[in-house]
């Protein structure tokens, strides 16, 4: 029997049922969470759990929440991620202290235990503000180790504060003898009001995207171990598979 005009102008109201659940555990309390969340759309839901720590205890607490929430299930003796519509996603960071003799092999084993257990990540080598940077301006791939997490704070420092237009908030904030990225943006509602607007531009967005890529090319040498790979980051595959299962783009 075919609908009539009301019953299908009634459809056309309705929201479209959410197609994907993902959850997201994200290493720091502010910036990864707030960006991946503003993704969230009436076709993709999205939990993004901050505070997860880095590398093998970010990837611990994942499974700790999968077998918590029967999202994971013995396959070949090995207790596995099952796809049901929902996927799981951990963000952190290489975070290269110099305290721990075994750092490298953690975050080289944190990434593979993940594989493993069919949970997919999202890292950067070494901080996500490599990926907030990339929307701005291009990175050396040579970059030296050592000088990684200092260039990317420091010329996200620059870029604040050589904006032209900045308006009286953000002229406030970095007219100030102290001011830097790391001290002033880490706040949500600082993130929010300052540095959110430039991720959500779509040029600048597929120009990060662009520029992911591009360094991650750079180091896609056979058997190099991940935690040489820096500067480099793969948040580009969480932010590509969010948008193409419906997240929002602009």
């Amino acid at each position: 029997m075919s609908k009539n005009p009301q019953e299908l102008r009634d459809q056309k109201r309705r929201k479209p049922d959410v197609e994907s659940n993902f959850i997201i555990f994200c290493e720091d309390e502010v910036s990864e969470p707030t960006y991946f969340k503003w993704f969230q759309t009436d076709n993709i839901r999205i939990k993004a759990i901050g505070s997860q720590k880095s590398n093998i205890d970010n990837v611990l607490n994942a499974i700790k929440y999968c077998k918590e929430n029967d999202l994971m299930e013995y396959q070949d003796d090995l207790l596995q991620f099952t796809e049901n519509g929902t996927s799981v996603w951990c963000v952190f960071d290489r975070d290269k202290s110099g305290l721990l003799r075994d750092e490298d092999e953690r975050f080289d084993e944190s990434i593979d235990m993940a594989k493993r257990r069919g949970i997919n990540v999202a890292w950067s080598n070494d901080a996500f503000e490599l990926w907030i940077l990339l929307h701005l301006e291009d990175i050396d791939p040579n970059l030296p180790e050592n000088k990684n997490r200092a260039t990317y704070y420091n010329r996200l420092t620059q870029f604040f504060k050589n904006l032209p237009e900045q308006g009286e908030f953000l002229s406030q904030k970095t007219s100030h003898p102290k001011f830097t990225y790391k001290e002033s943006f880490k706040s949500k509602s600082n993130f929010i009001q300052f540095v959110l607007p430039f991720l959500k531009e779509k040029k600048r967005r597929d120009l990060a995207l662009q520029r992911a890529k591009t360094l991650e090319a750079h180091h896609n040498i056979p058997n190099k171990p991940k935690h040489e790979k820096a500067p480099c980051t793969m948040v580009h595959y969480l932010v590509e598979k969010l948008l193409q299962t419906g997240g929002k783009a602009v």
